[in-house]
């Protein structure tokens, strides 16, 4: 038997964890953690019984991290610069673990008892320990970015049929502080990319 296993939800548009390979995955792995949002575990109870979800969480076999903020880009525009791109994290008072388990609880179970014990099973996973000087490594690395960049636009842009001609530079701004990508171009058989 394996120790453990971990479910995200996809970054891209698509289902949240499947509870049937969360099923097949606790009969080989001793422990199942997940790491999602309202939306995963409002999906996980109404997939799962409730009182079978908390035994679940009681007897360790799952565990289930939530995700109390969120990591985004901001862009700033620059008089000087151009535009600046800083790696950010926000959160929403109104979403917040003691407010979301218990009524999302509640909901499923169709009553109000075991709630509060529910939530407590819950654990935070918050993003302030994100080191962003490590990010903007990789960023700066075009060995890095512009496959990850060609193969985003497949994903987004399936349509078209992208040439190996992407480049996507990326310059450092005052590390910690922000990013910019100094040009882009991507060309097409049928059309292209201009610069941003």
């Amino acid at each position: 038997m394996f120790d453990s296993i971990t479910f995200k939800n996809p970054v891209v548009a698509g289902p949240l964890v499947d509870p049937g390979m969360i099923a097949e995955c606790l009969i080989f792995y001793r422990k199942v953690k997940i790491v999602g949002n309202t939306g995963t575990l409002k999906k996980l109870l109404k997939a799962i019984p409730p009182l079978v979800l908390l035994e679940l969480l009681r007897n360790d076999k799952l565990e289930f991290h939530y995700l109390e903020d969120q990591i985004g880009v901001q862009s700033q525009q620059h008089q000087t610069k151009g535009t600046v791109h800083s790696l950010i994290s926000f959160s929403s008072p109104q979403h917040t673990i003691d407010q979301e388990a218990p009524t999302l609880f509640r909901e499923a179970a169709k009553g109000t008892i075991y709630a509060r014990k529910f939530a407590g099973f819950i654990k935070p996973f918050r993003h302030n320990a994100f080191d962003q000087s490590s990010v903007f490594l990789d960023l700066s690395d075009s060995k890095v970015t512009e496959p990850a960049v060609k193969n985003y636009i497949a994903i987004m842009a399936p349509e078209y049929t992208n040439s190996n001609q992407i480049r996507f530079p990326i310059e450092e701004r005052d590390l910690g502080s922000g990013f910019q990508v100094v040009k882009m171009r991507c060309s097409w058989e049928g059309g292209s990319l201009g610069n941003s």
